[in-house]
C-alpha cells in the first residue's frame, strides 16, 4: 500500500506535446526514469550506429508505474546542427515508420514499482537508408504527439580517416583550463562536388549536446585533405574528472556510500561529503555516464531497485547568486528542478537527495548564477589535464535527397 501511495503521490504521469520543431534529448514525462541508449552491449558506448554494418542500438528506460502501457516509436532525420530536415521517411528508413515496443518486463521484488522496456535496432521492421542525424521518439501508441521522450543518435559512414590531436589549448590565457581539437582528413577517392564547399563537421565533448563546436568550413585544404587546425572556434572548456559512487548493493558499503537505510519503504543511500575542486583531481572516470547495475540480480533491467541518493557538497558559506545542482548523463544533462541541492547551515553543506536506479553513477556539481550560463567555476573547476572524450563528425552536404551525410567520425580522447 505505501509504496502504491508513493507512486501515486509523487510520480503522477503528465504527457506534453513535444514541439515539432525542438530536436534535442527531451524527457517530457515525469515518470519517464533511467534512459540508457548505446551500441552494443557495452552501457558505456555511445549511441553510434555504423550504416550498413552489424551494429545495433539500444535503447531502455523504465517507467514508474505498475502495469505496462502500449508504446510506440519512430524517428527523425535532422540537419547537422540539429534542425529540421523536410525530407520523407521512405527516403530513410526500408520499413515501417512507426513501430510497437512489445519488449518488456515488469519490475520484480523491488520496493519502487516501474515497466522497463527495450527497444533493439535496426530489426526487421526498421533500417536505416541514410546516414546523418537522427532522434528517435517514443510515444503513447497511436497518439505520436504523445510525446514521453525523445533521444538523439547517429547513423554514420566509414569512408573517410580522421587525424585528429586534442591537447591544451594554444591561446595564452586559457591554456590552464582549455582543451584544443584540432583535426583534418582526406576525402581521397570519394566522389564529391566542390567537398571544400559542401563539407563540415562537429566536435561533441563526452557525448554532451550541449558541449558542441559546429565548423562550417576547414580552414584550409591541400588537393583532397581538408585541415581544421583552428584555435578559438574549436576549444572547449576542460572541466575536471568526475565523481562516482556505486549502488549496487545494499548489503555491504561500496566506494562513497557509507551508509543504506531503509526509510518509507524505499532506501536512501548516504554519499562521503564532497570537498569542491580547486585543483585537477587524477583519476578514471567515465566522462559523466552511468551504468545499471545491481547484485545480486538475474536481470539488472527489472530488477535493479530504485533508491534515494544522499548528496552533499561541504561550503563553509552558500555561494551567493545562484543554486547548486548535481549533473551527469543521468539527469540528461539537464538542470532538473528534482537535482537542486539546497543549503544547510548547520552542516555547512550544499544537500539534498536524487531518485535514482541502482548503479554506477558519475557525476559533478555546477553552480547557476541568477543571471548567466551555468559553471564549474565554484564547485569543480575547469582545467586542461582532463581526460574528456571528443566525437568528431564530418558531413557532406549531399544532392539528390537533398541531407546532410555524416562521410566519417572517430572518437579521441585527451590524455
Amino acid at each position: 500500500m505505501l509504496k502504491k501511495l508513493f507512486i501515486t503521490l509523487f510520480f503522477t504521469f503528465f504527457v506534453f506535446l513535444a514541439n515539432s520543431q525542438e530536436f534535442a534529448d527531451t524527457i517530457f514525462s515525469q515518470k519517464v526514469k533511467s534512459v540508457k541508449f548505446f551500441s552494443g552491449e557495452n552501457q558505456l558506448n555511445y549511441p553510434i550506429l555504423v550504416l550498413n554494418s552489424d551494429s545495433y542500438l539500444q535503447l531502455r528506460f523504465d517507467i514508474l508505474q505498475d502495469q505496462p502501457v502500449n508504446l510506440q516509436y519512430s524517428f527523425i532525420h535532422c540537419n547537422w546542427d540539429w534542425t529540421d530536415r523536410d525530407i520523407m521517411e521512405d527516403e530513410f528508413l526500408d520499413g515501417y515508420y512507426i513501430n510497437d515496443i512489445l519488449d518488456y518486463n515488469q519490475s520484480f521484488n523491488t520496493n519502487v514499482s516501474y515497466v522497463n522496456y527495450k527497444i533493439t535496432f535496426p530489426n526487421q521492421n526498421v533500417r536505416f537508408l541514410l546516414s546523418g542525424n537522427y532522434i528517435i521518439k517514443v510515444f503513447l501508441a497511436s497518439n505520436p504527439d504523445s510525446v514521453l521522450f525523445q533521444k538523439r543518435f547517429f547513423v554514420v559512414e566509414n569512408n573517410v580517416s580522421i587525424s585528429a590531436n586534442v591537447h591544451q589549448s594554444s591561446i595564452a590565457q586559457y591554456r590552464s583550463c582549455c582543451q584544443e581539437v584540432d583535426f583534418s582528413f582526406d576525402f581521397g577517392n570519394l566522389n564529391l562536388d566542390q567537398p571544400w564547399n559542401y563539407t563540415k563537421a562537429a566536435i561533441y565533448q563526452n557525448f554532451r549536446f550541449n558541449k558542441v563546436r559546429f565548423l562550417d568550413q576547414p580552414k584550409f585544404y591541400q588537393g583532397s585533405q581538408m585541415i581544421y587546425d583552428y584555435e578559438l572556434e574549436n576549444m572547449f572548456l576542460g572541466g575536471n574528472e568526475f565523481r562516482s559512487f556505486n549502488t549496487s548493493e545494499f548489503r555491504f558499503k561500496s566506494g562513497k556510500v557509507y551508509k543504506t537505510k531503509f526509510l518509507d519503504s524505499i532506501y536512501y543511500c548516504f554519499l562521503l561529503p564532497d570537498n569542491k575542486n580547486f585543483a585537477h583531481v587524477s583519476y578514471q572516470d567515465d566522462n559523466g555516464n552511468f551504468v545499471i547495475y545491481a547484485k545480486p540480480a538475474n536481470d539488472i533491467w527489472s530488477e535493479a531497485d530504485y533508491v534515494y541518493v544522499n548528496f552533499q557538497l561541504l561550503s563553509k558559506d552558500p555561494i551567493p547568486g545562484g543554486d547548486v545542482y548535481v549533473i551527469g548523463a543521468f539527469s540528461n544533462w539537464k538542470i532538473l528542478p528534482e537535482n537542486k541541492l539546497s543549503y544547510d547551515p548547520k552542516l555547512k553543506s550544499y544537500v539534498g537527495n536524487i531518485l535514482l536506479k541502482q548503479g554506477i553513477y558519475d557525476y559533478q556539481y555546477i553552480f547557476v548564477p541568477d543571471q548567466g550560463e551555468p559553471t564549474l567555476r565554484y564547485t569543480e573547476g575547469n582545467f586542461y589535464q582532463t581526460r574528456n572524450d571528443y566525437l568528431i563528425l564530418v558531413y557532406y552536404q549531399q544532392q539528390a535527397p537533398y541531407y546532410d551525410r555524416i562521410i566519417g567520425y572517430r572518437l579521441v580522447r585527451m590524455r
